[in-house]
């Protein structure tokens, strides 16, 4: 089996393993650390929006080798209503209406 193989059924492993899509991308972000990704980008912000079921949706992922400029593109200032509606589209085009 080559390292290849390997790796991508340790990835497998990972992700059916994660409970939700918030497991999913701590996951993805603790592996990019380890890997090494924080070195050139160390400011990770994550961008969640909790609708009126108190169903939290993924929005957006913004990394800098800059805290301020992680801060400033995560900031509400930043990623209007419209922006918010835009990604909740998304999501039902793609994974149809959240539960």
């Amino acid at each position: 089996m080559s390292d290849e193989e390997i790796f991508d059924q340790i990835l497998s492993v990972l992700a059916s393993s994660a409970e939700g899509h918030e497991e999913l991308i701590r996951i993805w972000i603790n592996l990019g650390k380890r890997l090494g990704v924080c070195v050139f980008l160390p400011y990770i912000r994550v961008v969640v929006y909790e609708d009126d079921k108190k169903e939290r949706h993924l929005i957006s992922i913004v990394a800098s080798p800059s805290e301020e400029v992680a801060d400033e593109l995560a900031s509400s200032e930043r990623i209007s209503d419209e922006m918010i509606i835009s990604a909740i589209k998304s999501i039902v085009e793609i994974y149809g209406e959240p539960h």
